[in-house]
């Protein structure tokens, strides 16, 4: 085809995508529950794991009431496919970005926002937190408390 000019010389999807195709295999057996906490990766016993469990006891929940699933920093996993593991209620999202689970939509920022069924709580990452104190007072007055506490929210 000589003589044609090549209109798009680029990929047009790069292989990033590719992952909100692919089953999750990464995930040991779980018992679905209520809520799902997707997090950036922290160490046990970490500072901020002691915060994140602090903050669920704070939430009243126990470990029969939540699942927890690390996702690495620009990493893609497809939302669907979670939903379908874990069946959650209630999702937090701790340094993870709507759009690293395929989700092309906005969510406000340490408030509940319904999306597919499911109230979502997006804010910062463990870390992040742990050097914001403001941050985690306004995540507990308008996302936490409202969701677990006063149970503002019936799904």
């Amino acid at each position: 085809m000589e003589g044609l000019p090549n209109i798009i010389n680029t990929n047009i999807v790069n292989q990033d995508w590719d992952a909100f195709w692919r089953d999750i295999n990464s995930i040991p057996d779980t018992v679905p529950k209520q809520v799902l906490v997707l997090t950036t990766p922290y160490a046990a016993n970490s500072p901020e794991d002691v915060q994140l469990q602090k903050m669920l006891q704070a939430c009243k929940l126990s470990g029969d009431d939540y699942n927890t699933f690390q996702i690495n920093d620009n990493h893609n996993i497809a939302w669907h496919k979670l939903k379908d593991i874990f069946k959650p209620k209630i999702v937090l999202l701790l340094g993870i970005t709507p759009q690293q689970l395929g989700i092309s939509a906005l969510f406000k920022f340490n408030e509940a926002c319904l999306f597919n069924d499911v109230l979502w709580l997006a804010t910062v990452s463990p870390s992040d937190m742990e050097k914001q104190p403001d941050l985690k007072v306004q995540l507990w007055n308008s996302g936490l408390k409202p969701i677990f506490v006063e149970k503002k929210y019936t799904i």
